[in-house]
C-alpha cells in the first residue's frame, strides 16, 4: 500500500505501519488484509495498492 497527498509521480510513499493480515480468514489460501492509514493532518490523502507478482 502506498499513499500520496498529490497523486504526482514520485510522490508515493510505502505504508509501513498499520497493516494487519489474517491468514486464511476467508478460506484456505485467502487472507483478509486491513490497512489503517492516519491522515496526519493532511487535508486529503490518496492511497493505491502496489501489486508485485513473484
Amino acid at each position: 500500500m502506498q499513499t500520496s497527498t498529490t497523486l504526482e509521480a514520485g510522490s508515493w510513499s510505502d505504508v509501513i505501519f498499520g497493516i494487519t493480515v489474517d491468514d486464511d480468514a476467508d478460506g484456505v489460501g485467502l487472507d483478509h488484509v486491513t490497512v489503517t492509514i492516519p491522515r496526519g493532518g493532511a487535508p486529503k490523502l490518496f492511497a493505491r495498492l502496489q501489486v508485485v507478482v513473484p
